[in-house]
């Protein structure tokens, strides 16, 4: 989500001030944030097998997959 509006800013012809980047990436890292302590919360009971630095690595995983599927969802619906 950042990199798609960081670039849409490069596009019109300016590049990101660093007010503009501070702007983008607080909303973006509270919603990653928000993210990641949901599916530590589900997944933990499932995955107790788990070293600490995998199961870090596994919800790293998935908060990335989750939140490229909230920015491509977001697109596509506005391209309809």
């Amino acid at each position: 989500m950042c990199q798609k509006i960081l670039l849409d800013l490069l596009l019109r012809g300016g590049g990101p001030m660093k007010e503009d980047i501070q702007k983008i990436e607080e909303p973006y890292g509270q919603r990653r944030a928000t993210v990641r302590a949901g599916i530590i919360r589900r997944i933990r009971p499932t995955c107790p097998h788990l070293p600490e630095d995998e199961f870090l690595a596994l919800v790293d995983q998935m908060v990335d997959r989750q939140l490229d599927f909230e920015v491509k969802g977001i697109s596509f619906r506005r391209q309809s």
